[in-house]
């Protein structure tokens, strides 16, 4: 798996894949998108196996899609991508 992760450009979102793809949580978060009347949105992953909430940038959020697609489903674990 690490090699897998390693093709993360981002940081925070290997951290994000490094814990669900784990053996405590091993799983796949449930993403939603949150916005404030004013327009301003954030994208939330929740960890199904302990509740941890990760806060995602639109990049972050675009990384950890295209490596769940490409991963996630040969390790059962990544993210959720948001409902359309």
């Amino acid at each position: 798996m690490l090699r897998e992760i390693e093709t993360l450009p981002d940081a925070f979102a290997r951290d994000v894949i490094a814990h669900l793809c784990g053996d405590t949580c091993h799983g796949v978060g449930q993403t939603v998108e949150l916005c404030e009347s004013r327009g301003d949105c954030v994208i939330v992953v929740n960890c199904d196996g302990c509740g941890k909430i990760f806060t995602l940038d639109d990049d972050q959020y675009e990384a950890l899609v295209a490596w769940s697609e490409a991963h996630g489903s040969a390790l059962a674990c990544g993210i959720a991508p948001l409902a359309i």
